[in-house]
């Protein structure tokens, strides 16, 4: 028993509150809009994101929604944005599209063509809750 919380103690020491992740990947790590220094969050191949429909949320067509990483790029220079989806063909726009929101994904599911993603600093938030989660488990 005693091993077992010494164990959870030195895990928990490990893992960042999610402010702190996202702090440390602003650093010199910091993805930069130019290309060669850019890099995104998350991203989710075949995967459309639900957003709540009363959070900011901004549509782009063009050279901004080229392709996921476009769509990944101008959401993470816009402050207000934490998620994306990208649409291969959205009717609406007669081509490709990019969706960008304020908010976290509410839902997720499989679509060919869509890639979903978070920017880098939702990202690492993300993964700092999900890595609080799994310790209070152990």
């Amino acid at each position: 028993v005693g091993e077992t919380s010494l164990l959870k103690s030195q895990a928990e020491s490990l893992v960042l509150q999610p402010p702190q992740s996202a702090k440390e990947l602003t650093g010199t790590a910091k993805p930069g809009y130019e290309w060669q220094v850019f890099w995104c969050g998350r991203l989710e191949d075949n995967t459309e994101y639900s957003f709540d429909e009363n959070a900011w949320s901004q549509k782009v067509t063009g050279q901004d929604a080229a392709d996921p990483e476009h769509c990944c790029r101008v959401c993470q220079a816009n402050q207000n944005c934490n998620s994306w989806l990208w649409k291969d063909f959205a009717v609406e726009a007669k081509g490709k599209q990019c969706i960008m929101s304020g908010a976290h994904p509410v839902s997720k599911k499989s679509t060919d063509g869509f890639v979903s993603g978070l920017t880098y600093i939702a990202a690492a938030q993300t993964a700092a809750e999900s890595a609080q989660h799994a310790l209070a488990k152990i």
